[in-house]
């Protein structure tokens, strides 16, 4: 197979030629089958499409497959499969979430009676029917030719219906708990190998707290710091860095990052106004560096809206309407949020303040309607992708440009929808999870001034809401999200100006004196330790 041709067609007239058997495309299965579109991505990586009566609804026939080549996986495949057409595959159908493993025709196959069934469904005028996950599966004859990285797929969620084809638009199905835990253990696998890639051994920085963007961005513009590791050095901090110096260092240049170029509320978009946009190369190194930190850090780094990110990867603004209705409630304040979700959920119950609140809402995006409960809905829509997809797009070329090829193929273009909705988890703090994952160095603990300690500490994560938690977990974990390991907490016996609570980021330990006799006490010189400078800096291990 060509994999230089920019598209290659496979029908039965051609499958002789193109090494494809004849049957795979059987007058039989006309009506289900017309056409496979092959689209070659790079030596090992396609994009397949099935044709369906004539009509490509790609956006639940889309697969993207693994073609897994070498000399045992071959002949497994030509002893297995009558036709031998040569080529093992791993396939995750995302429409119907059915996972297949074999060669080429029996993948066809079966996908074609599962599209010849859905089509006559849909000649009914019953639409487009998302069947939930399917018992029977293909058998796994190529179980041995898996390969070693993650299995790829391309998010039918991003591409939308075809104009007339179906009475609407396609809405994802809520993914069930099972189906949760496969795409949570794909996202932490994928993170694992991205994180590996990784070179040794790793390139120190030196750099400065008080200029932490500027000495970040400068070092970034090296393309080929992007695929090393890093070790941090901060100038005139005395901390050494066996990882928790570089994870607090790229927290908190992210921080300061997305009041300079990401605005939103608890979703970001990259953007800035016409007045910086000398700074619009900057985007190019944040792309590189929002990689690497990804990959050091094992998660994403700030929460950008699931839709610009989509537009960032596939350089498409064809994002499912839901989904970014939903990035645009999180992208605005709260007092915006309310009023557009009262307008989505009882439009008629605004009454005349609201409506008049509604109507300046849009005129502030420029954005003048007649206000009616019919149209509402699309009008949100419409300013959603503008200002979550649109406006952002150069922007998001830009950081598409300064990510490593290697980390796009490996791990950027396996990302789904669903697999952000994981990757996100990390970023919806609670009190309660905080708790959750506290573990005492010594249990049960039979010291009574432990005990009562412990307590307090307790009581301070449940009072603990939005900024101040997020700078509590900083303080311990050097991240701004739920940690991955266990918090360990210790105690000492230190008294007077000594006393105060002692974090070590890199193994997430947290040494709290056992001296407070009240709560008042132990959370008024806690605050102050979280909101203070020297809280920040490295001053031990």
């Amino acid at each position: 197979m060509n994999t230089d041709q920019k598209i290659a067609y496979y029908t039965q007239t051609d499958a002789g030629r193109s090494g494809f058997p004849d049957h795979t495309y059987g007058n039989e299965d006309r009506r289900a089958c017309d056409t496979v579109t092959i689209f070659p991505y790079n030596n090992t990586l396609f994009w397949v499409s099935i044709s369906v009566n004539g009509l490509s609804l790609l956006y639940y026939v889309w697969i993207l497959c693994r073609i897994i080549r070498g000399g045992g996986c071959k002949q497994r495949c030509q002893s297995l499969c009558r036709s031998r057409c040569c080529l093992a595959v791993q396939v995750r159908c995302r429409s119907c979430c059915v996972s297949l493993r074999g060669c080429l025709c029996s993948m066809v196959k079966c996908l074609r009676s599962r599209r010849r069934q859905r089509w006559e469904r849909m000649e009914e005028g019953t639409g487009i029917v998302i069947e939930p996950a399917l018992e029977a599966r293909e058998p796994d004859h190529a179980a041995s030719c898996q390969s070693a990285d993650p299995m790829s797929t391309i998010p039918s969620q991003l591409i939308q219906a075809q104009s007339g084809a179906t009475g609407g638009t396609w809405t994802p199905a809520t993914p069930n708990e099972a189906e949760c835990k496969l795409y949570a253990n794909e996202s932490r696998t994928s993170l694992n190998i991205l994180h590996g890639m990784l070179k040794f051994p790793p390139q120190m920085l030196r750099i400065r707290r008080k200029d932490m963007v500027k000495d970040l961005l400068s070092s970034f513009e090296d393309p080929s710091l992007g695929e090393k590791m890093i070790s941090t050095r901060m100038i005139d901090e005395d901390g050494v860095d066996l990882g928790g110096v570089t994870r607090d260092m790229l927290t908190s240049f992210w921080n300061k990052v997305r009041e300079m170029y990401f605005p939103g509320n608890e979703a970001f978009i990259p953007y800035i106004g016409l007045a910086s946009r000398s700074k619009q190369r900057d985007f190019i190194t944040l792309g590189r560096i929002f990689s690497h930190s990804t990959a050091t850090l094992k998660s994403l780094p700030i929460q950008i809206c699931r839709s610009t990110l989509m537009v960032m990867i596939y350089d498409t603004c064809d994002v499912n309407p839901d989904t970014v209705l939903e990035d645009f409630l999180l992208y605005l304040d709260c007092e915006d949020r309310e009023l557009v979700r009262c307008s989505l959920n009882n439009f008629d119950n605004l009454g005349e303040d609201g409506q008049e609140k509604l109507q300046r809402f849009f005129s502030k995006y420029g954005m003048g309607i007649n206000l009616r409960a019919a149209s509402i809905r699309t009008h949100l829509i419409n300013l959603a992708q503008n200002e979550l997809c649109i406006k952002p797009k150069i922007f998001c070329e830009n950081m598409r440009m300064g990510i490593p090829r290697t980390h796009m193929d490996t791990f950027w273009i396996t990302i789904t929808l669903q697999h952000l909705e994981q990757l996100y988890e990390g970023f919806r703090v609670i009190p309660a999870n905080v708790w959750s994952m506290i573990r005492c160095q010594i249990w049960p603990l039979r010291n009574p001034n432990e005990k009562r300690v412990f307590g307090y500490l307790r009581d301070l994560i449940q009072d603990l809401q939005g900024e101040n938690l997020m700078s509590f977990l900083q303080f311990v974990t050097a991240e701004r999200k739920m940690p991955s390991s266990v918090i360990t907490v210790g105690f000492n016996d230190t008294r007077g100006l000594a006393r105060r609570p002692i974090a070590s980021t890199c193994s997430c330990r947290l040494e709290i004196p056992v001296s407070y006799n009240s709560f008042d006490e132990f959370k008024t010189e806690f605050m102050i330790v979280l909101n203070s400078d020297e809280a920040k800096r490295f001053n031990a291990h």
